[in-house]
């Protein structure tokens, strides 16, 4: 399914299942707020994941996970938290340090080029890998750890990703580990 078969599908199970996600999903990102993103992360973000942004603009609520222990981020909390994650990289805080990566991902503790699009509250996230290691997809999707060096590569596109993870909460899929 394209995302936005995999939104209308999920939508409407959602009508039925209200508490699924708590208070729901925002309206579309508009074109503006894309092109903002893009220009403050220094990067194109990937066709599938626009589309989706233009969807749905993340979850309404900030505080209330709805993808199993994480939100869906907004235009605004998708800068806020690749912010923190450039602060501590620019200031030196993982200089020497490496991680434990999956195939086709970098061994950064963080790398510039990973766009968190989920937070747990703590730290954690899961990231578009726009800057891959050899082998890797440009837009593949990564777990980021904050304080584990692993690094697991989840999907192979956020279309992937969104398509496999709305089965698993609608229970038409099993959840991957």
């Amino acid at each position: 399914m394209n995302i936005a078969q995999t939104w209308s599908r999920f939508d409407a199970w959602m009508k039925a299942t209200p508490d699924a996600v708590p208070e729901g999903f925002k309206g579309p990102a508009t074109d503006d707020e894309i092109r903002v993103l893009e220009g403050a992360l220094g990067v194109k973000l990937p066709d599938d994941f626009i589309a989706s942004l233009k969807i749905h603009n993340g979850q309404v609520s900030r505080y209330k996970a709805g993808f199993h222990i994480e939100i869906l981020l907004d235009v605004k909390g998708i800068l806020s938290e690749w912010s923190g994650w450039r602060d501590l990289v620019v200031q030196g805080a993982f200089e020497g340090t490496t991680s434990d990566p999956d195939s086709g991902v970098k061994d950064d503790w963080f790398n510039l080029g990973w766009i968190p699009f989920t937070a747990d509250g703590m730290g954690n996230c899961l990231c578009l890998d726009l800057d891959p290691a050899p082998g890797g997809t440009v837009g593949q999707v990564i777990r980021v750890w904050h304080d584990d060096e692993r690094r697991e590569c989840l999907a192979l596109s956020f279309e992937q990703w969104l398509d496999r993870t709305v089965k698993e909460l609608m229970g038409l899929e099993q959840p991957t580990e």
